[in-house]
């Protein structure tokens, strides 16, 4: 609320919306909520989507000094790792199969794309100045116009 200047009621609603599509993690510390900002990747074959993979948001800049600190300790700080929440969101129709655990889905043969694409690299994380730069635009377009679209994915 600060930051963006809004009252209480937007500010709750946005973090509603960010939180049910899976851009936000909200967790209690004691009486404090804990926000964690999430980045989600739709994994689809065509136009069907599969699953979605919710990760916390960790800064480039904070996975290169834990890399660094890592090294430098030559392994004496494997119990001070910090972890990032992964969620896989099942997608429509989607289940978990009993006998082998994993999850599985039916799609009906002429969706499938005659060519699947390669995926060789993700998509470079934002640094925390970037993500402070779009929090201030979405509020920016919440006074002025109302609602901002949410992203697409």
């Amino acid at each position: 609320m600060l930051l963006t200047g809004l009252s209480t009621d937007p500010v709750q609603a946005a973090i509603k919306k960010l939180v049910e599509n899976h851009l936000l993690r909200v967790t209690k510390r004691g009486q404090k909520n804990i926000y964690v900002a999430r980045e989600r990747m739709d994994v689809r074959v065509g136009d069907l989507v599969i699953c979605t993979i919710a990760i916390d948001f960790v800064p480039s800049t904070m996975r290169e000094r834990l890399g660094k600190l890592k090294q430098s300790a030559a392994g004496e700080i494997e119990g001070a790792d910090v972890w990032a929440e992964v969620e896989l969101i099942p997608g429509p129709g989607m289940r978990q199969d009993a006998n082998g655990g994993s999850f599985k889905t039916a799609m009906r043969a002429d969706q499938i794309p005659t060519q699947l694409p390669c995926v060789e690299s993700s998509v470079p994380l934002s640094t925390p100045a970037q993500a402070r730069h779009r929090l201030l635009e979405i509020a920016n377009q919440m006074r002025g116009k109302g609602r901002p679209p949410m992203p697409k994915h």
